[in-house]
């Protein structure tokens, strides 16, 4: 179960190896029984053959360091896939409720289009979107059509 829920949130995570070899044999034990994309059940990723950086900074986890990672300079694609993203998500929901969409549509398209958000606050809304979205879906499921 723990596995099925690695891959659900990273299906290219769940593909490394356990530490130990008992739990790498259970896994190829059970991995015809999980469920898995087919595009991603044989996929094994290996672990860089120079583990010196983790073992660093899992010693500066034990010893309780933090820190703040550096801000790193905008990667134009990267952010144009997020906003397309959220901007997927957004249409997906005032699709599905219009009236929410003449609500509160406009001035939320106004806030992701026109304020020049970062990265981090397109991830958020995407994911609050994409929430919202979720929720509905489980409140008032769709009538399948025939």
């Amino acid at each position: 179960m723990t596995l099925d829920l690695i891959y659900r949130l990273n299906p290219v995570a769940a593909s490394f190896p356990y530490d130990s070899q008992e739990d790498r044999e259970e896994l190829e034990r059970l991995r015809p029984e999980l469920t898995m994309d087919p595009c991603f059940r044989m996929l094994r990723m290996d672990l860089a053959p120079d583990r010196k950086p983790w073992e660093e900074a899992n010693e500066r986890r034990k010893a309780g360091e933090r820190s703040i990672p550096t801000p790193q300079p905008v990667d134009g694609a990267k952010h144009d896939m997020g906003m397309a993203s959220l901007l997927c998500a957004f249409r997906s929901l005032m699709v599905r409720h219009p009236d929410l969409c003449s609500a509160v549509g406009l001035d939320l398209y106004h806030l992701f289009t026109a304020t020049g958000m970062s990265d981090r606050q397109a991830v958020y809304w995407r994911n609050k979107l994409f929430s919202l979205l979720d929720q509905s879906n489980l409140c008032f499921p769709r009538e399948e059509k025939h």
